[in-house]
């Protein structure tokens, strides 16, 4: 009677030590809640991080920016015959650029444009507490490194969304890195839109 019982004993004791294997992995979320909420949190920023970075532009276009330009038809002499184009563009080197072209640009768009990396952090807290007062996208932050990424990069959008904003935010660090202060303003004058069939 009572090898039967130690018998019964064991063979409970041997089905139930799966059970605890199979608890064991929930047990240990219960028992070290903060860690496993940083671990979730880590793992959906990581996954986020990587669907932003699969919508930017590859890194060659980065470096290789044709905007397009007018077509010029001359005829044999040097006469202008016709002109071809979808932008009505024609592209200044920064040399030939008005220094007071420039100020405006800098005072009216971006007056820290030398002093940030693509992204003036010091506008954010403004722009968003005005944006939280009219529940809408109602003030922006761009910088123009940031204006220009919309503008050379149709694949970004011009919708106001949370990752369309991401997206041109780490184009604009791109931007940064690959170019110089001069060559963005360069690029910026020649590919913004200004009104009025104006680049």
């Amino acid at each position: 009677m009572v090898e039967k019982e130690s018998g019964s004993f064991k063979g409970q004791y041997q089905e139930a030590e799966p059970r605890e294997r199979k608890n064991g992995f929930w047990n240990f979320i219960k028992n070290h809640k903060k860690l496993s909420f940083t671990a979730f949190f880590v793992l959906i920023l990581f996954g986020y991080l990587i669907y932003l970075f699969s919508g930017l532009p590859p890194l060659t276009k980065l470096e290789n920016i044709e905007p397009a330009l007018v077509t010029r038809i001359y005829s044999e002499d040097g006469v202008l015959i016709h002109e071809l184009f979808k932008f009505n563009r024609i592209y200044v080197p920064i040399e030939r650029i008005p220094d007071h072209t420039l100020q405006a640009l800098l005072s009216t768009e971006d007056r820290r444009f030398y002093q940030h990396w693509g992204m003036d952090i010091r506008r954010i807290p403004k722009v968003v507490l005005i944006d939280l007062a009219s529940l809408s996208f109602r003030q922006g932050f761009s910088t123009i490194t940031m204006q220009l990424a919309r503008n050379l990069f149709s694949e970004l959008g011009f919708e106001k969304t949370p990752n369309r904003k991401f997206r041109e935010i780490l184009t604009a660090l791109q931007i940064e890195r690959t170019y110089s202060k001069q060559e963005i303003l360069e690029m910026y004058l020649n590919v913004a839109y200004f009104g009025s069939g104006v680049y």
